[in-house]
């Protein structure tokens, strides 16, 4: 079994001019002092409870660890990330892998209404030019693993597997 190492995370509710309402998911590095941040495309939260089991996760520049704990945050208009952000959820997340393209993380808030919630999985997919700039960003797939995804029949050895 692998070691795992405890990090904390924020979720940010980000009300922003330009881009709308969305999410900002961050992480702390495990080996420097800054978080690996990332935007969760739409409004769409995944949880172990919720029916969504796949978002789209678009990689932002690196953030300072203080944004941990920047409770309420007001960026005028016209500045980058301009509008309202807010922690909806926060605590520690239990890392299993972390790789350049690939992180399992394990986020268990005990309770079932918390946005982030269960056991996840985040591939890099590609790099994507930005419309109207000449920045490139990069495209994460993040998917919950369901809790029960092997199931064994009551009548037999067998296992089904369950896709979601």
């Amino acid at each position: 079994m692998p070691e795992i190492t405890k990090l904390p995370f924020v979720l940010q509710k980000h009300k922003a001019f330009k881009a709308g309402l969305h999410y900002d998911f961050r992480i702390k590095y495990p080996s420097i002092n800054k978080l690996i941040s990332f935007v969760i495309v739409g409004d769409n939260i995944i949880n172990k409870f919720s029916g969504i089991r796949k978002v789209f996760l678009i990689r932002t520049p690196d953030h300072s660890v203080a944004w941990l704990k920047k409770e309420y945050v007001i960026i005028p208009k016209g500045e980058y990330g301009g509008g309202t952000i807010e922690i909806v959820q926060k605590g520690f997340v239990d890392v299993v892998v972390w790789k350049k393209n690939y992180i399992n993380i394990i986020i268990d808030s005990g309770e079932e209404k918390k946005y982030l919630n269960g056991n996840y999985h985040m591939f890099y997919v590609s790099d994507k030019k930005r419309a109207k700039s000449d920045r490139i960003s990069e495209v994460w797939l993040m998917v919950c693993k369901e809790e029960n995804a092997m199931v064994r029949e009551k009548s037999t050895d067998n296992f089904l597997v369950k896709i979601t």
